[in-house]
């Protein structure tokens, strides 16, 4: 009796799922954006913030197929952007309160994602419309 109960306590508990998914894999596409790139999609830009706990923030964002200058800012703690495609020119590591950019040219829609090699599970996207 107390087997079927204590199963029966284990059915009713809800089911979280883990992904042991690619390093871009948090880029879930049905997440929608949380901020947009701004200026005219020949010369788009965005300032991504690397922060002390190891989160990218924004961790998804809007860009137009174009070119888009994306600057880094970091907290204090080292951080980096490596694209999962690995035509895309990535920011080499910055500490401190350093910001570094790279350009990027987006030739299609879509969703590019990023991580930090330094940080596991430090990852995020850009969405191309």
């Amino acid at each position: 009796m107390k087997r079927t109960a204590t199963a029966l306590l284990l059915l009713t508990l809800p089911v979280t799922a883990c992904s042991g998914g690619s390093a871009g894999s948090a880029a879930n596409s049905t997440t929608a954006p949380e901020a947009a790139a701004s200026g005219a999609a020949s010369a788009q830009t965005f300032l991504l913030r690397g922060n002390d706990q190891d989160r990218f923030a924004p961790k998804r964002f809007a860009a137009k197929v174009g070119t888009l200058e994306l600057t880094l800012q970091n907290g204090n703690v080292p951080h980096n952007v490596t694209f999962d495609d690995p035509s895309f020119t990535g920011i080499p590591t910055i500490s401190g309160a350093e910001r570094k950019s790279t350009t990027l040219t987006f030739a299609k829609p879509g969703t590019y994602t990023f991580v930090c090699t330094i940080h596991s599970g430090m990852d995020g996207a850009i969405v191309v419309s």
